[in-house]
């Protein structure tokens, strides 16, 4: 009975005590933002063009390389998995695209004596075709379109013919294919807008998707992003040559011309923009007039599309490394950690 007795006291001392409620537990703490790991910038492989020759480079500004020599080369195109390059040269006095392994530096023609010109590459997401411009003269003048070709040789080499990936007019001029991960091929066309110069997407001949253009900008230069979820593009003021790097979502069903997260201003011009695996868009830049405290004469740079924190990737000596167009961007397979 006693202890009966001695249970009930307990247990009504315990109900008439004061609470006490922790401040540690409400209201709730105020956590800090989780840690975002660092951009590792190493891990880009970066190309680009210099003085008729091609260059790669990692995209922290080291381990510059020249790819190149001899005749003219541009229109660099590193493969998805960094291991391979494609371009266009005047090498032996005629026009082709040559792919080259990094890795050994093999060199195969991938595309020769095709009727006018072939240049500005870009691979298929599985390395297995490659997307061209092939340039025509059609009587008065030149135009362009955008044609395929295996990468994979079958035979002799210079029996394969490209298949032209679209069947726009005789006087409608394509160029600067990009092609994503969701197998979109993204090119510039001023079909039904004659010197007017928008964005379509084309995938298995059938036109899917259109940026729409503004009045007064021309849209070009496309570049998917990793996921191939979205794509930045360069657009220009025609009135006063303003240019700046743009984003557009590829889920949109009438996308604009997009949320711009650089401006070049007055003094810059900004051109071929290249997405990396990093998520940073590499993109070169020229410099006329007065010049600009952002940006060096003309070089390569990258600008982080979150931030838009922007970086001259050649560093100090931009005189004497001046890059003059045609980016590319990959995994780089050189680097090891």
């Amino acid at each position: 009975m006693k202890r009966l007795c001695l249970m009930f006291l307990v247990v009504v001392a315990l109900c008439l005590a004061p609470q006490v409620t922790s401040a540690a537990t409400w209201p709730p703490p105020v956590l800090p933002p989780p840690a975002i790991a660092p951009v590792n910038l190493a891990k880009d492989l970066v190309a680009f063009e210099q003085n008729g020759q091609i260059w790669t480079i990692w995209g922290d500004g080291s381990h510059l390389r020249q790819i190149t020599s001899g005749w003219f080369s541009r229109d660099p195109a590193l493969s998805r998995d960094g291991r391979w390059i494609a371009y266009s040269t005047w090498d032996y006095g005629w026009n082709q695209i040559r792919i080259r392994n990094l890795m050994n530096g093999a060199d195969q023609i991938a595309i020769i004596n095709v009727a006018g010109f072939a240049c500005n590459p870009c691979w298929s997401p599985d390395g297995r075709r490659i997307a061209f411009e092939r340039w025509t003269w059609n009587g008065t003048s030149y135009t362009s379109k955008i044609m395929v070709i295996s990468t994979i040789v079958h035979g002799w080499w210079w029996l394969r013919q490209p298949t032209r990936l679209t069947s726009s007019g005789p006087d409608v001029y394509e160029y600067s294919p990009a092609w994503g991960r969701n197998n979109l091929i993204a090119y510039t066309s001023d079909e039904g807008h004659p010197h007017r110069f928008t964005i379509r997407a084309t995938s298995n001949m059938i036109k899917t998707w259109e940026i729409a253009g503004v009045d007064g900008y021309n849209a070009c230069a496309p570049t998917w992003s990793p996921d191939g979820q979205n794509m930045a593009f360069v657009a220009c003021e025609w009135w006063t040559w303003t240019t700046t790097i743009n984003i557009v979502s590829a889920n949109s069903t009438a996308p604009t011309i997009g949320q711009s997260i650089l401006s070049g201003g007055d003094t810059t011009y900004i051109y071929d923009p290249s997405w990396a695996p990093s998520n940073q868009i590499y993109f070169i830049c020229y410099c006329f007039g007065s010049g600009s405290d952002e940006y060096p004469s003309t070089s390569l740079c990258r600008v982080d599309p979150t931030t838009g924190e922007i970086n001259d990737v050649l560093g100090a000596g931009t005189d004497r490394w001046m890059a003059y167009g045609d980016t590319s961007v990959s995994r780089n397979p050189f680097y090891h950690k």
